[in-house]
């Protein structure tokens, strides 16, 4: 593909902009290997040349500009077949008057003394989302003409490509095959007799015979085909090849030397093949063992984490196996911290049952703040089954609340005034739980 491209020059010697419009709606699923196929082969080809600029928009519901990237070597064309193999159909709406109207567009903001060359590659299917303005009375066909011919007003190339018939193009290449006559049919040769076979290099074909002709022909307890002496040449019509009338295998060209000498070549064949099978199977029963030792040892390893794991947090594992399959999943609640990460895994987002409370504040704290130095246990929030309640432990760090119990605390934002005058800014909210979550966005995946 690199040799086709860049072995190819612009006559006038100056470099153009290619710009390509690729359909990716999920009408174009169906057609997602031809024009895969296109777009990596005819399409540069044909259209693009070294030092071009290519740019690659897609579109759906709308359009998106995928890559933009001046072809100056073998790296770039291989950025731009991967991107465009990345572009799967998938999306349910197709906009194409918008992606249109979009393209129109960017081309005006290309520099204007470049050729420029348009290619739309769509089945012309206009399905937009809600909302959308329809096709106008004209058509489709209306609206390309007269977009066509603004474009070529202004000297641009403009081509739409219909998918699936646009696609069958068959551009130049440098080294076409040889042509086959119009009058003439191509057929399949016809045997002829060779005019003086070579004992030392039987043909390929007179290797492959013999082990047919007794396969098809000759029942196992019959003996072998053997020619006439009179005959060294080619079998006579007696021979046990293939009926015509089966219409299913090719006419094989008839072996120049005699079965017998081909049978006796043919059998260290089957012999050799069994040496190599048996030097084989040690190694292979070597390989399923060490793969099978090494799954038992990965699933014993598992089973240990997740005893330790169970070990170490009890009530939270079984929080997790005693709730119901509700998609919300159990109660969780979640500290935030101004300016503090967020980045802390499950380390502030703890299940609260009702009738348990949990600590907030520095070191060993369930509820840990770390941004600042603070003292464990400063507070605790309680759940009674229906509200959340923030209980101040030491009220010298909470100049709002004192040593209050603030009730419904959920979404309240609450300050802090460390011993060193820091001001903190903290806010318990409602989480869902990361299980439920990963189970829902898993089971809303669906495939076109």
């Amino acid at each position: 593909m690199g040799g086709l491209l860049f072995g190819q020059a612009d006559p006038s010697g100056e470099p153009r902009d290619v710009v390509v419009l690729l359909d990716t709606s999920a009408s174009m699923s169906a057609f997602y290997r031809e024009v895969s196929a296109f777009s990596t082969g005819p399409l540069l080809r044909e259209f693009l040349r070294l030092a071009d600029t290519l740019h690659l928009i897609s579109f759906s519901d709308k359009p998106r500009l995928e890559l933009s990237r001046r072809v100056e070597g073998q790296g770039d064309l291989e950025v731009v077949i991967g991107r465009m193999l990345l572009l799967y159909p998938v999306e349910p709406y197709s906009d194409i008057i918008g992606a249109l109207a979009y393209t129109e567009g960017y081309v005006s903001t290309l520099p204007g003394k470049r050729p420029k060359t348009i290619l739309v590659i769509s089945d012309g299917e206009h399905n937009p989302s809600p909302g959308s303005p329809s096709i106008p009375e004209a058509g489709l066909q209306g609206l390309l003409r007269d977009m066509q011919n603004r474009l070529q007003a202004q000297g641009i190339r403009f081509e739409f490509i219909q998918v699936p018939e646009g696609l069958k193009r068959n551009p130049p290449v440098s080294a076409p095959p040889q042509a086959v006559p119009s009058s003439q049919a191509p057929v399949p040769p016809a045997p002829s007799l060779p005019s003086a076979p070579e004992p030392s290099a039987p043909p390929a074909s007179a290797l492959q015979m013999p082990v047919l002709v007794p396969e098809l022909s000759v029942p196992e307890e019959e003996a072998p085909y053997t020619p006439p002496e009179n005959e060294p040449g080619y079998p006579t019509d007696t021979a046990p090849y293939p009926d015509e009338s089966w219409g299913m295998l090719p006419e094989y060209p008839r072996a120049a030397e005699p079965p017998e000498w081909i049978g006796e070549k043919t059998q260290d064949v089957p012999q050799h093949n069994g040496a190599q099978a048996a030097n084989k199977v040690p190694l292979l029963m070597f390989i399923n063992t060490s793969l099978g030792f090494l799954a038992v040892v990965i699933v014993l390893i598992i089973l240990g984490l997740l005893s330790r794991k169970l070990a170490e947090a009890p009530k939270r594992m079984l929080a997790h196996g005693t709730e119901s399959a509700d998609l919300e999943g159990p109660p969780m609640i979640a500290l935030f911290v101004k300016d503090q990460s967020a980045a802390l895994g499950r380390r502030n987002l703890h299940i609260l049952k009702a009738g348990y409370s949990l600590s907030l504040g520095g070191g060993n704290s369930d509820f840990l703040i770390f941004l600042v130095p603070v003292p464990p246990r400063i507070a605790r929030v309680y759940f009674d089954g229906i509200s959340y309640f923030f209980i101040p432990q030491k009220p010298q760090f909470f100049p709002d609340l004192g040593g209050q119990v603030l009730p419904d605390c959920i979404g309240k934002t609450i300050r802090i005034i460390t011993d060193k005058n820091y001001e903190l800014s903290i806010r318990i909210e409602r989480r869902e739980d990361p299980w439920y979550a990963l189970s829902r966005l898993l089971a809303s995946v669906t495939l076109p």
